[in-house]
């Protein structure tokens, strides 16, 4: 799984109180290894369909409050 990788839109995360990290609060069982995708074989990150999916799922599934 170390070579899988989750696309999470940026505003999913907030930093910490040191502003040296960013961190997303989610339960980590709530994340869906089948969303994932092989470091090697990306996806196309400007499909409009893909980017909302995602926005969808993360808001939906995990309970992360899109900051837009």
């Amino acid at each position: 799984m170390k070579d899988r990788l989750l696309a999470v839109p940026m505003r999913s995360f907030t930093y910490t109180a040191d502003r040296n990290d960013l961190v997303m609060n989610v339960d980590k069982s709530k994340l869906d290894t089948k969303r994932m995708f092989d470091k090697n074989r990306w996806p196309d990150l400007n499909d409009k369909k893909y980017v909302e999916d995602v926005d969808r799922y993360l808001l939906i599934e995990t309970g992360i409050r899109n900051k837009r």
